[in-house]
């Protein structure tokens, strides 16, 4: 039995400092996931592409 193929095949790799990592964590617990992936996606869906805020 074959797996379907994804409809995202591109894997997208991010390094987060801790400072964001925490953020990030938050904002998940917020949302009621623990599935950073999904996650991610929904925010995409929802046109919210700018989570986090880092000082540059």
């Amino acid at each position: 039995m074959n797996k379907p193929k994804r409809a995202s095949d591109i894997p997208v790799y991010v390094y987060n400092s801790p400072a964001e990592q925490e953020q990030l964590q938050a904002r998940m617990a917020e949302a009621g996931t623990n599935n950073m992936g999904s996650f991610i996606r929904k925010r995409r869906s929802m046109g919210t592409s700018c989570m986090l805020t880092s000082p540059r």
